[in-house]
């Protein structure tokens, strides 16, 4: 996060004394970053790893362009399968829905189970859900494993 902001003031600061002008990705980093703080601290956790990575990544390979790419993709696969299997529920806020019958434990559980397989990035966070037990037997539950 310290990374973010950094690079946030650094960006403010050498756009007032003329130099590059980055204030569509300043603010496009900065309302990420607000809108993953009135989510839970799992979607927090994954969108300041995203954030670091577009910051420090700028010279990428083809191949690990082309691995970011179907990392995307492998994390849209599973939240159409939260969608399909899970919906509505998964989507209601705390008082209706249990923390490991909402979306983002949810994508945990998933990452955690499959993901190391899937060779999806920055699987850290969801094997660290505090509620990643909880969600795992939603799971299991719901795909009857």
């Amino acid at each position: 996060l310290r990374y973010v902001i950094n690079w946030c003031y650094k960006t403010h600061t050498k756009a007032k004394q003329g130099g590059g002008d980055d204030r569509l990705k300043k603010e496009h980093i900065l309302n990420t970053l607000a809108d993953a703080c009135l989510d839970c601290q799992q979607v927090q956790a994954r969108e300041m790893l995203r954030l670091f990575r577009e910051l420090t990544n700028q010279a990428q390979t083809l191949e690990l362009q082309i691995s970011g790419y179907l990392n995307t993709l492998k994390e849209g696969a599973i939240d159409l399968l939260i969608s399909l299997k899970h919906s509505p529920l998964c989507d209601q806020d705390h008082k209706t829905a249990r923390p490991g019958q909402q979306r983002p434990h949810l994508r945990s559980a998933y990452v955690a189970m499959a993901g190391d397989l899937m060779g999806m990035h920055d699987t850290l966070p969801s094997k660290n859900d505090r509620f990643l037990y909880d969600a795992k037997s939603e799971v299991q539950r719901i795909l009857g494993t």
